[in-house]
């Protein structure tokens, strides 16, 4: 009995690989395809240096300008936070409709007059009335993102340069009027 156990224990026992293999084939493109979804993010940052011989400068100064389109006229106004009122109602412009249309240019040259004061704004905010055409609308975005400088580059195709690149669209808000109790009036039906 003893030498029967023996010859159990000396005899080659083989191992069965083939369902790790297999688990190994099924795990291997998982963890390929998962290798590219993680991305390392690296937020860019860099840390001011102040050296005590030299003042800190103070940043330039932006505007936002605002565009509201009226069936009558477009109107631009500029709004910041930094200027006195008095400075932002010297750099607004009214600009009439011309036979229903938007005076394009002139509201271009405008935005080139504010643009070299305020080199580093980029930002307009427009406020079209519900009647407005869209290719009006487009025609006047065309001239207000940027503008040709009038040269040419190495390739022969015209330079342009950037006035208000970065459009937001926002609507006309309107007065509510509420009553004593502080209930909104109830819509009048019309005939």
């Amino acid at each position: 009995m003893a030498f029967q156990r023996y010859q159990r224990a000396t005899e080659a026992v083989e191992l069965d690989l083939i369902p790790v293999m297999n688990l190994m084939m099924v795990l291997i493109p998982f963890l390929l395809l998962g290798a590219s979804f993680f991305h390392i993010a690296v937020i860019p940052a860099s840390l001011p240096s102040h050296t005590p011989s030299q003042e800190p400068a103070e940043p330039p100064i932006e505007i936002t300008v605002n565009c509201a389109i009226k069936p009558e006229a477009v109107e631009v106004t500029v709004s910041s936070g930094r200027l006195d009122p008095e400075r932002i109602a010297s750099l607004g412009a009214t600009f009439p409709m011309r036979d229903g249309n938007i005076d394009a240019e002139g509201i271009q040259r405008h935005l080139v007059q504010l643009k070299s004061e305020f080199t580093t704004s980029d930002t307009m905010i427009v406020l079209p009335h519900p009647a407005l055409q869209y290719t009006q609308l487009v025609g006047l975005l065309d001239k207000t993102r940027e503008r040709e400088t009038g040269a040419t580059d190495a390739a022969g195709e015209a330079v342009t340069e950037a006035l208000f690149p970065v459009v937001i669209f926002s609507r006309f808000v309107t007065e509510n009027r509420v009553d004593a109790e502080g209930e909104a009036p109830a819509e009048e039906a019309t005939p």
